[in-house]
């Protein structure tokens, strides 16, 4: 802290005054106050007295308090440029951007080369409006121009140039912030957000790190280092760093949310719903009187709201567009609550089957309850659960009468105000109703439908694994693949040496997540010859590597769901496990149930070997069944997306409120 007003004949000592700022730069707050107070009495009329109260009000996050300090500090000398510029850093943390704005103005319009001032304006001005960035970055760079070493200006505008991809000005802006401010451990852990953009995650840790040893007690550093790990697929690091986090900042909403994400894939998901229950009691529920009241819709027809970050090429939207386009033909109006800024083809075509499309990306939680409460939705679908962009918290202060977890996220969400979780009777028996603190609903056939209306129609079917040579495959997210299915994996190819598993994940393509997997390979001791390994495949050829595989390798606790979808359309026999008791979907049973396919269904892990080798010992009937499997999938529940849509529509009916 510094402090910019002239001591005048109503001010103390210029050493009383330095005293208290050296006080409060050491975080003696308590100390520092005291001081003021007993100086107060001598000097009531002292503007910076009552400013630096205002600081630590602030820094005790005592925002009210700081801001009637601020005032009293700008009644008593109307040029105070530094508690104008307090003023407006206050409003601002108070949600009051406009107001906020507007007394930066006001000190800009006193002292024209305040850099602070021109900075904390760009802050303002970054979540007012679309494509604000412009505004934001002026004022960035006039605090450089009236200061060149300005560290927070530069670390915020390396910012805005990472938003818009420019990543060389973005690593430019945040070196210059380090070498103006050493100690500026923010600009160390957003240069390592910016490595790990790039693919360069050994900078990225290293940057997090440096970040970290700085701050020891920086949240976000700790956060960020864990979204690496993560990438990498090294889930025990990556829980360490966000329990660090919380330890540090417990109500994280994103770290409380990727520490679930991760404890599915860890060795070690037997607490997840307990986990999920911490996550609910973390997330803070907003005052009601700050929130539009909640209504029931009055119209005759249906108002179903998706709130999702994936309406794009991705999973979830693949399972939604079918069901959607069906879903228009019924007395029902859908909206879309789109929380991600990126859109593709695939958003295009999906935007047409909504009756309104509103992006929330930069919504704060309040704004968005209250803009759902304010259409008057039915029924809200989270899409998302504990994936990226999700905007699960908001579901506490219930958005809408019903409120349903389905399609994104197949596990318990937690959340209290969470109606309904949409199962079915083999993926979500109810004997497992504990497991979930949403009632499981289940439709009579399948929990979701995969979309094949895009599907290229001239897609080949004609198997290309010809030899006699069994080849095993899973095309999984090999976040799923844990130890103990390596393990079981490493049994059938052992006992099937001339076998090959044929794997194919996106994270292969980034070599340090592929080396990573290829350890956990060779401690099972598992041939590498065996293997073959690939990253992602142009969507155009995707479904024909399909055609490479015999039997597709089912994964547990953890079953494949989009994969298994695909590989029953292209004629691939599954095998999967029961999972008793389990907190994940028991997707790979409901798929094989509703195809007819109950032998393929392994009653533990001996049984899933035993079959494994079983099947793959008869290659005519193998190819026999693909062409029985392909004729049977044709008529199944898994792509009958009109039946689908029949089913889904009579229970929004049971449902609705």
């Amino acid at each position: 802290m510094y402090v910019d007003n002239k001591l005048t004949k109503e001010e103390p000592p210029k050493e009383n005054i330095e005293f208290i700022i050296e006080l409060f730069n050491f975080r003696k707050l308590i100390d520092a106050k005291k001081k003021i107070e007993k100086l107060l009495i001598d000097y009531p009329k002292s503007s910076i007295l009552f400013n630096i109260l205002g600081a630590v009000f602030a820094e005790q996050n005592m925002l009210e308090e700081a801001l009637q300090n601020y005032s009293k500090a700008i009644k008593i000398n109307p040029n105070y440029v530094q508690a104008y510029n307090n003023l407006g850093v206050c409003k601002y943390k108070l949600g009051k951007k406009d107001e906020a704005i507007k007394v930066y103005e006001k000190a800009i319009k006193i002292n024209p080369l305040h850099a602070d001032t021109y900075n904390n304006l760009g802050v303002a001005f970054k979540l007012t409006e679309i494509n604000a960035n412009e505004k934001s970055i002026k004022f960035y760079k006039k605090a450089i121009e009236i200061e060149p070493n300005h560290a927070d200006a530069h670390n915020n505008l390396g910012s805005e140039f990472r938003k818009l991809k420019d990543y060389e000005k973005s690593i430019y802006h945040y070196e210059k912030a380090i070498a103006a401010n050493p100690k500026l451990f923010i600009a160390y852990s957003n240069l390592g957000n910016v490595y790990k953009r790039l693919g360069n995650y050994k900078a990225a840790i290293k940057s997090q790190e440096k970040a970290i040893k700085i701050n020891p007690k920086s949240s976000d550093a700790y956060y960020n280092l864990g979204t690496i790990f993560e990438k990498l697929n090294e889930f025990e690091k990556a829980i360490k760093c966000y329990e660090k986090t919380l330890d540090i900042q417990p109500n994280h909403i994103e770290a409380n949310s990727n520490l679930l994400f991760n404890v599915c894939w860890s060795n070690n998901n037997n607490s997840y719903l307990n986990d999920a229950k911490k996550y609910y009691k973390s997330i803070k529920k907003i005052d009601k009187r700050e929130l539009t009241n909640l209504k029931t819709s009055n119209e005759k027809i249906l108002k179903i709201g998706f709130i999702s970050g994936d309406f794009r090429y991705h999973p979830v939207t693949f399972f939604l567009l079918d069901t959607l386009k069906n879903l228009k033909k019924k007395n029902i109006k859908i909206f879309a609550y789109s929380n991600n800024v990126f859109e593709d083809s695939t958003t295009k075509l999906i935007k047409k089957y909504f009756d309104n499309w509103i992006s929330v990306i930069n919504k704060s939680d309040k704004d968005l309850i209250n803009l759902i409460r304010k259409d008057n939705i039915d029924i809200l679908f989270d899409l998302a659960g504990f994936t990226a962009q999700s905007r699960l918290a908001i579901f506490k202060n219930r958005c809408a009468p019903t409120q349903i977890s389905w399609c994104g996220w197949l596990a318990s969400s937690g959340v209290e105000e969470m109606d309904y979780i949409i199962g079915d009777k083999y993926a979500t028996p109810l004997s497992e109703q504990e497991n979930f603190t949403e009632k499981i609903y289940q439709l009579k056939k399948i929990w979701q439908c995969l979309s094949i209306s895009g599907f290229d129609s001239n897609i080949s079917y004609e198997k290309k694994n010809i030899e006699k040579n069994i080849v095993y495959g899973s095309f999984v997210n090999n976040i799923k693949i844990n130890q103990s299915v390596i393990n079981i994996w490493s049994k059938i190819l052992n006992q099937n040496p001339d076998s090959k598993l044929y794997l194919k994940c996106s994270s292969f393509d980034i070599p340090e997540a592929k080396n990573n997997f290829l350890k956990r390979i060779e401690n099972a001791k598992i041939n590498k010859n065996q293997l073959i390994i690939e990253g992602r495949t142009a969507k155009t050829n995707y479904l024909e590597c399909y055609n490479e595989i015999d039997i597709l390798l089912d994964t547990f606790p953890i079953s494949g769901v989009t994969t298994n979808f695909e590989a029953s359309y292209m004629g691939v026999p599954i095998l999967t496990k029961i999972n008793e008791n389990n907190f994940w979907f028991r997707g790979g049973e409901s798929i094989n149930n509703n195809l007819n396919m109950k032998d393929w269904i392994a009653k533990n892990e001996n049984e899933y070997v035993q079959k494994a080798i079983e099947y793959s010992q008869n290659k005519t009937y193998l190819t026999k069944l693909r062409t029985e499997l392909r004729n049977t999938v044709a008529k199944s529940p898994l792509f009958d997306s009109e039946d689908y849509a029949n089913e889904f529509y009579e229970m929004l009916i049971k449902v609705k409120k």
